[in-house]
């Protein structure tokens, strides 16, 4: 079942040497089974959004929710436990384990889930074939290009059919040909298990696909 994204009045400070007011009183919403861009500047508070709405950081003040779980107030243990069950994430950077293969890092998640290694090992197959990448299955990260690892890391993310999913920059790596084919990945996704999904971006020419447009500037929407 998708589900709703909602900021409710979210702040995020960072402490240092001086405070960083990343981002300001944000609120937004988006629909069960949507799919939004967020867009603006390097430096803007993409990453910080995307990092708060999956519940890898948390607010300094103001609520998010997933459907109805105000998950900004889970115990770690929950938090960690709810993004399993319901989250995947594409990170910009990939972060894929050196010592494990294509197909070994596409089912890590579902195995910490407890879930059967025949069912996982044909499931995280299938991610990969749908990213293209089925005659590289047994590749380790070294010995694929960077827009290969950027797909290894899509099918990791989309294996387990997440209720939400987010990623950050998914196309910043990539040529624009196999950058076009990864949106209508999430569209398909989008379309057809109804994932809601957010992701960051700096290309107009996606952007003009996105139904929902999010834009942040100076950590304000």
């Amino acid at each position: 079942m998708s589900k709703k994204i909602s900021f409710r009045n979210v702040t995020k400070i960072f402490a240092g040497a001086e405070q960083t007011v990343a981002l300001k009183s944000i609120d937004f919403d988006i629909p069960a089974g949507g799919i939004a861009a967020l867009y603006g500047p390097s430096g803007s508070g993409k990453s910080t959004v995307l990092n708060i709405a999956s519940g890898i950081d948390l607010p300094t003040s103001g609520q998010v929710l997933i459907g109805e779980d105000v998950i900004s107030e889970f115990t770690p243990s929950k938090l960690t436990l709810f993004r399993r069950q319901n989250i995947g994430f594409i990170f910009q950077s990939y972060n894929l384990f050196s010592s494990l293969t294509a197909v070994e890092n596409v089912e890590m998640i579902e195995l910490l889930n407890g879930k059967t290694s025949t069912e996982v090992r044909k499931k995280s197959i299938e991610a990969l074939e749908k990213v293209g990448l089925s005659e590289r299955i047994n590749y380790f990260p070294s010995q694929l290009s960077g827009g290969q690892q950027q797909r290894v890391a899509v099918a990791r993310a989309i294996a387990s059919n997440p209720h939400i999913l987010f990623a950050d920059e998914p196309t910043a790596n990539l040529d624009s040909q196999t950058a076009l084919s990864l949106i209508d990945l999430l569209f398909e996704l989008n379309h057809s298990h109804k994932t809601t999904i957010l992701f960051s971006t700096h290309d107009s020419n996606i952007l003009t696909r996105v139904p929902q447009l999010i834009k942040i500037k100076d950590g304000v929407i």
